[in-house]
């Protein structure tokens, strides 16, 4: 996947509410766009996408070996996975796979940032999710965490939707 750097996308008629945000990420260069000017805001993230950005946001460098049986030397991702192992804030699978091109679900942004952060509850008990059981197990702590400290939200009908992709 290539990135462009636009001053603005052509579709940002589809983000209104984002195009600030998408504006000024754009600018520090932690997201670009398409060859075609598009930023593709209503596009879903991927696993690769998600670090990548988180990356570049953080200016990681450093980079750990990796392993993982569908990450290729010769992927557009595989610095990128390389970088987010090294800083601690991802792992793969149980079956050494990193599934670099699946969409990134709600809840594994959680872990994620909450790894990344190194995030503490800032108070549990006031935090009501109504789909809490939807939520894996390895999950649920690090929900909490992202939601009490204000850096996620559920939805208005007091879901989570931690299977939802980002």
């Amino acid at each position: 996947t290539s990135f462009f750097f636009f001053l603005t996308y052509n579709d940002m008629d589809k983000a209104t509410w984002a195009k600030d945000s998408i504006q000024a990420m754009s600018e520090y260069g932690f997201v670009g766009g398409y060859e075609d000017g598009s930023f593709m805001p209503q596009k879903e993230i991927t696993r690769a996408e998600f670090i990548s950005i988180l990356n570049k946001m953080n200016n990681f460098t450093a980079e750990a070996d990796i392993n993982f049986a569908d990450v290729k030397e010769t992927s557009w991702a595989f610095k990128e996975i390389k970088k987010a192992v090294a800083a601690g804030y991802v792992a793969g699978f149980n079956d050494n796979t990193f599934k670099p091109n699946e969409l990134v679900t709600r809840e594994q942004v959680a872990v994620i940032l909450s790894n990344l952060y190194k995030l503490e509850n800032k108070s549990p008990e006031d935090i009501k999710i109504n789909d809490i059981n939807e939520i894996s197990p390895w999950a649920r702590e690090a929900v909490l965490k992202v939601v009490s400290n204000g850096i996620m939200n559920g939805y208005s009908d007091g879901s989570f939707g931690a299977k939802k992709s980002i």
